[in-house]
């Protein structure tokens, strides 16, 4: 603002100054010797070389203030021009919000109901669930960025579970789990969409190009401007608050489908290291094996920690009941599938902790691997195991969260 009110300034200095010299110029001075009677007898010529000069210089000073005023008044327009689209775009996302809450209220409404019982969902009713959280994405792709993103975690999620998903197959998804999962990602939609401010902080840009810089000289309008701290559409980025929070309701999920369609979305163990670290338990974040296959060979069986589950467990041989963890790991690649068939005693001779490496973690303390769905299994360890591991390894795992 300062400096917008020091342009102005100068530039009416400038300009009164433009003013001040041609009234000088244009208004005669009358003097005594002016008569109603016309001489003419030529006058002699008396300017100097300054007077010259000094002409020329006030007859180029207009143009020179003028474009001046132009260099100094266009970050101005430009701003102007920012504001009033950022205003007409916060315009249309609370007329866009204002339907998407009139849309999620009518489905909050339906489905809480659902949560009362405990019922087994087929494959139709979960294509239904996705069907009408298809809708709801819709509309809020004209809103909020904040509500968007969490409905397209959603629907990602069902979407890719929807197709695996086969009861007689896998294990069946419970109408507590799955539309309190839906439930949760409507009031979040909601919170977004009534609290939250959208306004940005300023109108500031970033200049981006559309192609790699060593090739952009050949190309013509690869160039474009984005505005720094106004975000529109969806926010992908693995390491957001928006992630983190879905994430974690994914994780008290039972269903490892779910977990793993979860997972899907970035590819990305941001958010479940994040979890695990403030349970204050540590286990690898990826197990990788080497891949000595003669044909597909060269690179590496890579395994994800995509969630995991503290319970307490009756030990049967002793008797006693203990706190036990269930990490589960699955391969996210439904074309490169090799999980599904992996022993215990394979996982403990070739798989090693790539996450940190000199960790301690050792696979041979689990207590049991129990395949699970989809290219998924659980490896249980005792929760004091894991505990003990991350108070080791807590500096490390700390300087891995960002």
């Amino acid at each position: 603002m300062m400096k917008k009110k020091h342009n102005i300034l100068i530039f009416i200095i400038l300009l009164f100054f433009t003013f001040n010299i041609y009234g000088q110029n244009i208004v005669p001075n009358k003097t005594e010797e002016q008569t109603s009677t016309i001489n003419l007898e030529p006058k002699e010529e008396n300017t100097t070389s300054f007077d010259k000069w000094f002409k020329y210089f006030t007859d180029i000073l207009g143009p020179i203030i003028a474009l001046i005023g132009i260099l100094l008044t266009l970050p101005i327009l430009k701003k102007k021009l920012l504001e009033n689209h950022i205003s007409k775009a916060l315009i249309d996302i609370q007329d866009a919000n204002k339907n998407l809450l009139t849309e999620i209220t009518d489905l909050i409404d339906e489905y809480t109901p659902k949560t009362f019982s405990n019922d087994r969902i087929l494959k139709n009713e979960l294509q239904d669930i996705l069907d009408k959280v298809k809708i709801i994405y819709k509309t809020s792709q004209k809103g909020n960025s904040d509500s968007q993103t969490m409905l397209f975690f959603l629907k990602y999620t069902i979407q890719n579970t929807l197709k695996h998903y086969d009861p007689k197959k896998y294990a069946i998804l419970s109408s507590r789990e799955i539309y309190g999962l839906v439930l949760f990602t409507l009031e979040q939609a909601v919170f977004f969409s009534t609290q939250v401010v959208q306004i940005p902080k300023s109108t500031k840009t970033n200049n981006e190009n559309l192609i790699n810089k060593k090739i952009k000289k050949y190309v013509s309008n690869s160039e474009f401007l984005k505005y720094k701290h106004f975000k529109q559409g969806l926010i992908d980025d693995p390491n957001s608050a928006h992630y983190l929070l879905f994430y974690n309701q994914i994780n008290h999920c039972s269903s490892t489908l779910l977990k793993r369609a979860a997972f899907q979305i970035f590819w990305d163990v941001s958010a479940i290291k994040k979890i695990l670290f403030l349970s204050e338990i540590y286990a690898p974040l990826e197990i990788n094996a080497p891949n000595n296959s003669p044909i597909f060979g060269g690179g590496n069986y890579r395994l994800y920690l995509i969630g995991f589950q503290k319970s307490t467990t009756l030990l049967m041989k002793e008797g006693t009941t203990k706190k036990v963890v269930d990490l589960i790991y699955s391969n996210p690649d439904d074309f490169g599938r090799f999980a599904s068939n992996l022993t215990y005693e394979n996982l403990k001779k070739n798989y090693k902790d790539v996450f940190i490496e000199n960790s301690s973690f050792s696979l041979e303390k689990a207590i049991s691997m129990t395949q699970k769905d989809l290219e998924t299994f659980s490896i249980q360890y005792e929760l004091k195991y894991l505990e003990e591991l991350f108070n080791k390894n807590k500096k490390e795992f700390k300087k891995k969260l960002k």
